[in-house]
């Protein structure tokens, strides 16, 4: 069988070509996320006094492997990894915990934050809860939210939310978990907003369950 030779015009012309596609391909240059602006519309309301903490047990994280600001990475045209960072510059727990209390603020609720300290013990976390004498108290316990982008953007997420009265009791337990494909674009306003919205509505989940939001508005 006689095979087609390919002459070096030919080859000279395409590769500007496959150069291109290989760059659309892997060039996503999504830095950062705002997850502390997201306004969650939450079904409950009230004026109760809402003391809210979120604690970040995500292993990278509490291993320093990763700073708290981290939230993601994405590979570039030359295959290397740098992550996806908080727009806010901010730690994750407490932009998630600011965009929880705006969000019930809008509903009538007063909150208060419950400055975080390098604390991984949850019993820890309900004690300086307590010590608000709200209410109600709010633990947001994110043990896992990350995502890796290339050609599309792959997001792993478990998040648990707790509500307890003024004694620390629990009330009311939700939790979500999974890995999800959020789209097969790499472009960097698409992968942003894929990224925001599913938080977006993760967050909601949480706090629409019909058990959280008796707890609260009762």
């Amino acid at each position: 069988m006689i095979r087609p030779r390919l002459k070096s015009g030919f080859m000279n012309a395409c590769l500007p070509i496959a150069t291109a596609v290989i760059l659309l391909i892997g060039c996503a240059t999504v830095k950062t996320v705002n997850y502390r602006d997201l306004i969650l519309n939450i079904n409950a309301h009230g004026t109760r006094g809402i003391a809210v903490a979120v604690i970040d047990l995500r292993k990278d994280v509490v291993s320093k492997l990763k700073s708290p600001d981290a939230v993601g990475a994405v590979k570039s045209a030359t295959l290397e990894w740098s992550d996806i960072k908080t727009l806010s510059g901010k730690p994750l727990a407490d932009d998630l915990s600011f965009a929880v209390r705006k969000s019930l603020e809008r509903k009538g609720f007063k909150t208060v934050p419950v400055e975080m300290p390098a604390v991984t013990d949850v019993a820890a976390v309900e004690n300086l809860l307590k010590k608000e004498n709200a209410d109600r108290l709010i633990l947001l316990i994110v043990n896992q939210l990350w995502s890796e982008t290339y050609a599309s953007t792959q997001f792993e997420h478990n998040l648990k939310l707790l509500v307890m009265d003024q004694s620390g009791k629990v009330v009311a337990t939700v939790e979500t978990k999974g890995s999800n494909k959020l789209g097969d674009s790499n472009q960097p306003d698409k992968v942003q907003g894929n990224l925001e919205v599913f938080v977006f509505m993760k967050l909601l989940e949480l706090l629409n369950d019909d058990v959280v939001r008796r707890s609260l508005s009762e």
